[in-house]
């Protein structure tokens, strides 16, 4: 990482990282979810096998689930390339 770069694009490169993996995760699991849809559709109660509401809820969750386990580790990578560039405070 260049010095120039703030620690809020670092920050926002590794998040827009997470989310790039989400989305995939997200779009795979969805494709699957709805093949499984079809084979479980005898042991979903109150439910269709295709339910737009409940697979679009649970996108959501696992979005805002990998948005704050990001947090964490990005603020951390920040903070250790920022200590190698500029060297102990």
């Amino acid at each position: 990482m260049a010095v120039s770069n703030s620690s809020s694009a670092m920050r926002t490169r590794a998040r827009t990282r997470s989310l790039g993996w989400a989305a995939v995760g997200l779009t795979v699991g969805g494709l699957l979810a709805l093949w499984a849809g079809r084979a479980a559709a005898t042991l979903l109660f109150g439910l269709q096998p295709h339910d737009q509401a409940t697979l679009l809820a649970g996108m959501a969750v696992l979005t805002v689930v990998t948005l704050a386990a990001s947090y964490v580790p990005a603020r951390g990578y920040v903070l250790r390339v920022l200590q190698k560039q500029r060297g102990p405070w």
